[in-house]
């Protein structure tokens, strides 16, 4: 695999994470379904891609957004606070970041 593919897939998580934010901050009950099927689509794919096996807390974050697209949804409510869905977004960002970094950036200590 090339860092042009890796960036690829990257630059495509990111765009899905952006219009899941898009859909959660404009309250569309009916696009956050299949946003979220993307994204978790292209995470599945960046995960067995790659191998990040030690993905755990990536996983974690994921399964907290279904969680709470579950919740908005069995209530039908579209007065729902966005703060956990932020957290969860950026901390399902950060997650994935570190772990695609750990394991093709290598310290420039051990370049030398």
């Amino acid at each position: 695999m090339t860092d042009d593919e890796i960036l690829t897939d990257l630059e495509t998580f990111n765009d899905s994470m952006v219009h899941l934010k898009e859909a959660i901050e404009g309250r569309d009950l009916e696009r956050m379904p299949t946003v979220l099927n993307q994204l978790l689509t292209i995470l599945k794919h960046i995960i067995e891609t790659y191998q990040l096996n030690d993905s755990i807390d990536v996983l974690e974050y994921a399964a907290k957004l279904i969680h709470l697209l579950q919740d908005v949804h069995s209530a039908e409510n579209t007065n729902y606070s966005l703060e956990p869905f932020s957290h969860a977004i950026d901390q399902l960002a950060l997650c994935l970041t570190a772990r695609i970094s750990n394991r093709f950036i290598v310290p420039s200590s051990l370049n030398a």
